[in-house]
């Protein structure tokens, strides 16, 4: 069975493939897709969900886990985070073969799921991965983190 995770963003969203065979867990692949600030919002939708369709199209993930938004003060911030969270969303929707159904997790209820502690922080959810996913790549970004995080509470919730 194949996961997708995915923590989204505008800037940097990270993306997770885990597989898992009887009991097993195992990373496929996974990164952070960078879209450049430069850009239009319009232009960074577009080369984000360009770059998920890639990714759908290689894996073919049968089940899919998002982050929800953490809504913050600066309210463009969090405006342009809902958008780029929508068009993510559409793009898995659009491209998926179980008919559009993504798991929604706050962060909170990753941090619980993962580590037992809904208030842990990055450092502490990275050590459980590395635990419970032994062929983990080590020295990534915290976004791509959070998306190996995802995808194991979704395998854990199937």
């Amino acid at each position: 069975m194949i996961t997708l995770g995915i923590d989204p963003g505008l800037k940097n969203i990270g993306w997770a493939v885990l597989k898992k065979c009887n009991e097993e867990i195992n990373f496929i692949d996974g990164g952070v897709i960078i879209s450049s600030s430069k850009s239009t919002l319009s232009q960074r939708l577009l080369y984000i969900g360009n770059e998920l369709e890639k990714i759908l199209n290689i894996y073919l993930p049968q089940n899919i886990g998002i982050e929800k938004i953490f809504v913050n003060i600066n309210n463009k911030s969090s405006m342009d985070l809902a958008q780029a969270r929508g068009a993510i969303i559409y793009v898995l929707s659009k491209n998926t073969i179980n008919n559009g159904y993504i798991e929604e997790y706050s962060p909170n209820s990753i941090k619980k799921i993962i580590t037992g502690n809904g208030h842990a922080n990055k450092l502490q959810v990275q050590d459980i991965l590395k635990y419970s996913i032994p062929n983990l790549p080590q020295g990534k970004q915290h976004d791509f983190y959070d998306a190996v995080a995802i995808a194991l509470c979704r395998i854990l919730f199937l």
